[in-house]
């Protein structure tokens, strides 16, 4: 449905399509992406071949920014800013330094359509990783190689910059990581039973990495512990999905509960009384002495640590339907369908 806009933190809403493909009745959007009050998004109603449009005036119009990217219906899911260059990946990588008047490729050394999943940058280092390998580049994209140094040939789904160290999450083939900027890699797994790892979370000084199971590390990666406790086993693919110290919030697969544990992750118990007997829980945040969880498209509430939830947005009258929580500051957003906000 195209691109909306809001000039009132989120208060309202209106559509801000004018010129995108489709004009907002059957548009695609890849990505955005702002460089001051220069915008450009990647989007397609799989008639034109046009995919990178422009917009100069917080999003009332849109015009084509294409010149110089090959003409096709494929979006790039990844825009990104870095200083005064923008970087599009999707098929390909391409980047402009005069917001999107100009286009040059910017893929050098990476395969066409390798699908780019996750990209990370520390300092001039660009990290990309795809669906066959991991590629650095130490020229802002002029050229990329594959960050070799004893890194295999495999889909690498995640990549993270955690201070001086980068670390990347793959399928099948656990986790590697460098400390010398990509350089060489050393395969951090001591632990690391699942070998899946699709996404890592930073709490502290602790590391937290998902997949088929959930492990942690506070070592940078040296030793990996299994937090998956009591977990029965029936549980194959448990997903961290909130972290505050020893407090952890567990979605279970392939049943979607919810499990809780305080110590750590040695322990778990289930921690649905009041939510939905099915149905997914994707996030959960913290706000003030509560915690907020979107759950089959309401918002629930629990002030007992998750030993019991209630819906809290009985006063929303009309259709709504919240797939996640998120909290910005004191205010916590229930967005899906729609946004929704609660300052209280």
């Amino acid at each position: 449905k195209g691109i909306y806009v809001s000039t009132d933190n989120g208060g309202t809403w209106s559509a801000s399509s004018s010129g995108l493909p489709g004009n907002g009745l059957n548009t695609y959007v890849g990505s955005v992406v702002a460089n001051g009050s220069i915008i450009l998004a990647s989007a397609t109603d799989n008639s034109t071949t046009t995919t990178m449009y422009r917009s100069t005036n917080l999003g009332v119009s849109w015009s084509p920014a294409s010149n110089g990217l090959p003409a096709e219906f494929s979006t790039y899911s990844a825009l990104f800013l870095d200083g005064t260059t923008i970087y599009a990946g999707g098929p390909y990588i391409y980047k402009t330094t005069n917001n999107g008047d100009s286009w040059t490729q910017a893929d050098n050394g990476i395969p066409n359509y390798s699908g780019v999943s996750g990209i990370a940058a520390n300092g001039s280092l660009v990290f990309a990783a795809a669906q066959n390998y991991l590629y650095r580049s130490t020229n802002g994209g002029s050229s990329w190689a594959p960050a070799a140094g004893g890194l295999p040939f495999m889909n690498f789904v995640s990549v993270l910059v955690s201070g001086s160290i980068v670390y990347a999450g793959t399928i099948a083939n656990g986790v590697y990581k460098s400390s010398d900027q990509g350089l060489n890699w050393t395969q951090v797994v001591s632990g690391l039973k699942a070998r899946d790892m699709s996404g890592f979370i930073v709490d502290g000084t602790m590391l937290y990495g998902n997949g088929n199971s959930i492990f942690k590390t506070n070592d940078e990666g040296g030793v990996w512990t299994n937090v998956r406790g009591n977990m029965k086993d029936s549980c194959s693919q448990p997903t961290l999905v909130y972290v505050n110290g020893s407090i952890l919030f567990a979605r279970e697969f392939p049943s979607q509960g919810l499990l809780r544990s305080t110590d750590g992750g040695t322990t778990w118990i289930q921690s649905g009384n009041g939510l939905p007997p099915f149905g997914a829980v994707q996030s959960i945040v913290s706000s003030g002495s509560a915690l907020l969880t979107a759950m089959n498209g309401r918002v629930y509430k629990s002030t007992n640590n998750g030993d019991t939830w209630f819906q809290t947005d009985n006063s929303i009258v009309e259709f709504v339907y919240f797939d996640f929580v998120t909290r910005i500051g004191n205010t916590v957003y229930a967005h899906g369908m729609t946004v929704y906000r609660t300052t209280d």
